[in-house]
């Protein structure tokens, strides 16, 4: 998807530009409850009017698994007697059932992919509502609770407008996910046997950020929050810009992968620029070359734990890369690298990384 941040940043500016006027508190409270009853027609595109046991008959299966795929989602039933679902409940149930015997998925894979569908959305609704709340507060003058009952009121309106903007960025997400493996499959063609079922192999990098907490505790968690905003837009923008892909995304930190060697190094030493003139504080980044199981929102491996330990063994707007990472990049011209000392690393015996810098 592209940058979240600025995508919801105009989404807010655009809703509060179309209500320019806040009703009083009092008219907002009176309001919640007529918005109450059209909130779900207007959020979920149709009026509910289906029980569980509704939606269990129309897909054509029990109402255990109803309440199973639902609980996937994020959407556990609580009343079963109660109209809360609609046809897109009952295409949504069809389609887990059907891409299950499509892709000859377990139950755990076709529910690990469903779980992953539900926290991205709701993550991203939640964002979005927040993004949404902090525009009106700074442009009415208004307080937190006043901004979110407005809230309240602007975004089931725009519903239509953000499923095509996370439409869009699926598709386009997608499209690019697809191509890559498809390029990296054609290139293994011609690796040994031996090696046809090793995992990608890639650069992994690990930025974290320096004082974490001291930062924070300076300079308010409602500020440092808005300027890590804009750290972590940078960084997305950076890491995209070379062709890498952001798997971690937590506020203190952040995990990538490359395609090459090269291309994570320079995100590396972008990200430690960009540090360097972030409000947020300096970064520290560890690279190195190697194997990682993917998760969602998330990798493992020895590899990853090792970019790990070397972003904590930097200095702050430092580099390091490992060994492995350095024989590969020891030839080209565009970089310099600096042997370090041996460190003793965690979880590991001992470790020479090696300062990464352009020549």
């Amino acid at each position: 998807m592209a940058n979240e941040a600025a995508a919801s940043e105009t989404f807010a500016q655009n809703a509060t530009a179309q209500e320019s006027t806040a009703p009083a508190h009092g008219s907002v409270l009176t309001d919640l409850f007529d918005l109450d009853l059209g909130v779900d027609a207007q959020v979920l595109g149709a009026t509910p009017e289906y029980t569980i046991d509704d939606v269990a008959q129309r897909a054509g299966v029990s109402r255990e698994t109803v309440e199973k795929i639902l609980l996937w989602f994020g959407q556990p039933s609580r009343n079963a007697a109660a109209k809360l679902y609609t046809q897109a409940d009952v295409d949504a149930v069809g389609n887990v059932t059907w891409l299950t015997e499509a892709l000859h998925l377990t139950e755990k894979e076709i529910s690990s992919v469903v779980i992953a569908t539900g926290y991205a959305s709701e993550t991203y609704s939640r964002y979005l509502i927040e993004r949404l709340v902090h525009q009106l507060m700074t442009s009415r003058n208004i307080g937190d609770t006043e901004a979110r009952f407005e809230a309240l009121r602007i975004a089931p309106k725009q519903t239509a407008k953000i499923i095509d903007l996370v439409t869009y960025g699926f598709r386009r997400a997608f499209a690019t996910t697809t191509h890559q493996l498809t390029t990296d499959c054609i290139a293994r063609r011609g690796v040994g046997s031996e090696d046809q079922d090793a995992p990608f192999i890639c650069a992994i990098g690990v930025c974290t950020i320096d004082e974490f907490s001291d930062r924070v505790a300076s300079m308010g968690t409602w500020n440092y929050a808005n300027q890590l905003r804009d750290f972590r837009s940078t960084a997305w923008n950076i890491i995209n810009t070379h062709g890498g892909h952001l798997l971690r995304y937590n506020p203190d930190n952040l995990l990538y992968v490359s395609a090459t060697t090269e291309l994570g190094a320079r995100t590396a030493l972008e990200l430690c620029q960009a540090g360097v003139s972030s409000p947020t504080g300096p970064v520290r980044v560890g690279l190195t070359w190697g194997y990682c199981t993917l998760m969602f929102a998330d990798a493992l491996g020895t590899d990853v734990t090792i970019a790990e330990r070397l972003a904590d063994a930097a200095a702050p707007s430092e580099a390091l890369i490992s060994p492995m990472a350095g024989r590969m990049l020891f030839k080209s011209p565009d970089f310099r690298l600096s042997p370090q000392q041996q460190r003793a690393v965690e979880g590991f015996d001992t470790l020479v990384p090696q300062h990464l810098a352009y020549a």
